[in-house]
């Protein structure tokens, strides 16, 4: 009881604004996910990916024991295109 009368608890953080796609030669989604976790990121909202990393890893994300924060992955980036074919 002395212990815990000096400790408080702090609910996991939220990442509300994040990309989980490994950079090139970067580490991977899952690896990403992992160093969130350690950080107290309990949840991530991932709004766009290039890779479809993050999306195999929203099922085991979720799963109790799970060592990685729990994605929410929005899916592929779309880039709207210019009329002479650029992308914006």
């Amino acid at each position: 009881d002395a212990v815990m009368r000096e400790s408080f608890v702090m609910p996991g953080m939220i990442n509300a604004h994040a990309h989980v796609d490994p950079a090139e030669g970067g580490i991977s989604a899952q690896e990403q996910l992992e160093q969130y976790a350690h950080y107290g990121v309990t949840t991530v909202l991932s709004l766009g990916e290039n890779n479809q990393d993050a999306l195999g890893l929203r099922e085991q994300s979720w799963t109790p024991q799970s060592d990685m924060a729990r994605v929410l992955a929005a899916g592929r980036i779309y880039t709207p295109m210019t009329p002479d074919g650029e992308s914006w």
